[in-house]
């Protein structure tokens, strides 16, 4: 029976393709590609990577990545181990708590200040956004009667350029 490595290997073979070629289509490094076919996952980053490269080269080489995904997991995924917390326990008794349970139970002052002072901090941006929006709107107010008494344009532009500027040469 072949590895993982060397079915990706004999179908890329067997479909005349090279390796730079192969990269070039799935945009894959390449380094990768010579790992998975060496059965070398140690220089991809995280298992969430190397399942995502072995499906979509499985899929460029025309396989399926199911089975292949599969056969990683079972020979290059670090088995998940228990914590410690089962060891001591026994895992039956840690999995009827949730984290939710754990955090409420060792920290109950600390949620309670959490949620009083979100309200607070909330309270407070809604506040300051009022503010800043009616000072906003006041001011533009003012902005619009103060350059209308003083034949000014809104923002101080200069709508049409002044005698000297004006080319009236024939």
């Amino acid at each position: 029976m072949s590895t993982l490595g060397e079915t990706l290997q004999e179908s890329r073979e067997a479909k005349g393709v090279t390796s730079s070629e192969a990269a070039a289509a799935t945009r894959i490094k390449i380094q990768h590609i010579h790992d998975m076919e060496k059965d070398d996952f140690s220089h991809i980053p995280a298992p969430t990577y190397a399942k995502g490269f072995i499906k979509l080269y499985a899929e460029y080489l025309k396989l399926d990545p199911a089975p292949l995904i599969q056969e990683y997991m079972r020979e290059h995924h670090p088995k998940k181990s228990t914590s410690v917390l089962a060891e001591e326990k026994g895992l039956d008794e840690v999995k009827k708590y949730s984290t939710k349970d754990l955090f409420k139970a060792s920290w109950p002052p600390f949620n309670a200040s959490i949620k009083k002072w979100g309200y607070v901090g909330g309270g407070v941006v809604l506040f300051l956004l009022f503010i800043s929006v009616t000072r906003c709107g006041s001011s533009k107010e003012k902005e619009t009667t103060s350059s209308q008494n003083n034949n000014v344009p809104v923002g101080g532009l200069i709508q049409e350029p002044p005698e000297p500027y004006l080319d009236l040469s024939p």
